[in-house]
């Protein structure tokens, strides 16, 4: 496919990321997954609106499944230009995107030089 990217992230902890998109696979869809694997929880993000959360630090499997029907871009939207209008801050610091801009610099800096590359974020 000619639009598939893939990023392995290793936190300063240990931990690893590995995120994986393409726009390719159906005309017109973004398919984009988001899961969280961490000891006890394994967390799957179906959309902006959905995640199912899958407990496993116990004896027993269970799940539980968060959802919401509201538009998160128009909130998100909304939300900024309150924080304009309004002179106060928004409900996520601008910081947040300087720190994702930087990690999708460094994506592109390392695909571009075949090599990792180091970010403070």
């Amino acid at each position: 496919m000619e639009d598939v990217s893939g990023t392995v992230i290793r936190f300063e902890s240990g931990g690893l990321a590995v995120v994986v998109d393409s726009n390719g696979g159906i005309l017109g869809r973004w398919e984009s997954e988001v899961k969280v694997i961490l000891p006890g929880l394994t967390a799957d993000f179906v959309d902006a609106n959905r995640a199912v959360c899958y407990h496993t630090g116990g004896p027993w499997l269970s799940q539980t499944e968060v959802q919401s029907v509201g538009d998160v871009y128009l909130a998100e939207t909304l939300d900024l230009l309150g924080a304009i209008e309004e002179d106060r801050p928004p409900a996520v610091p601008i910081m947040e995107g300087v720190r994702s801009l930087r990690l999708a610099l460094a994506a592109t800096e390392s695909a571009m030089q075949d090599m990792p590359v180091d970010i403070v974020v």
